[in-house]
C-alpha cells in the first residue's frame, strides 16, 4: 500500500514557519486539500497556508518530535 504525504507551510514570521506533514493512503483531491488550509489557517485565512516553503537560504532546519519515539507507557 502507497503512502502519500503533503506539505503544508503557515508562516510565523519573516525567519520562521510552521510545516504540517498530511499522511494519506492516497494523494488528496482539491477540495480536501482546502479543507486543510482552512483548518490550519491562522484565523480561517486560507491564504495564509501554502504548499509551498516561504522560506529560502542555504541553511533551512527543521525541528519537530521524532516520529519512531517509543516510551515504556
Amino acid at each position: 500500500m502507497s503512502v502519500a504525504v503533503t506539505q503544508f507551510y503557515r508562516q510565523i514570521d519573516e525567519n520562521r514557519e510552521y510545516c504540517f506533514n498530511i499522511e494519506s493512503i492516497r494523494p488528496l483531491t482539491g477540495k480536501e486539500q482546502e479543507r486543510l488550509q482552512l483548518i490550519l489557517a491562522d484565523g480561517f485565512l486560507s491564504d495564509s497556508v501554502s504548499t509551498r516553503s516561504l522560506l529560502t537560504g542555504q541553511r533551512i532546519v527543521e525541528m519537530g518530535p521524532r516520529l519512531n519515539f517509543a516510551t515504556a507507557w
